[in-house]
């Protein structure tokens, strides 16, 4: 449920992710891409985006109110409330 945060390397060429940017560049030389992903801390699935790997593994018990922001968070990054 926890996703970790990764740095995986990307061919210029083909776009295949790897580990290491040595075999990125032995794959399609001469140079590759740094790329930051989010990996799923169960299954080691990695995702572009940081909610989409927290739901990877959800089971749908635990609450999922830890991933939904509070007002305040909302309102402390920008968003202002709608008057009713």
């Amino acid at each position: 449920m926890n996703p970790k945060q990764v740095i995986k390397y990307q061919c210029h060429n083909c776009a295949q992710l790897h580990d290491r940017e040595s075999q990125a560049e032995d794959c399609c030389p001469p140079e590759a891409d740094e790329v930051t992903l989010w990996e799923c801390a169960d299954c080691d699935t990695t995702y572009d985006d940081q909610d989409h790997a927290r739901l990877c593994c959800w089971d749908g018990e635990e609450p999922l109110a830890p991933l939904m922001a509070a007002p305040a968070e909302l309102e402390a990054a920008g968003q202002q409330r709608l008057a009713l």
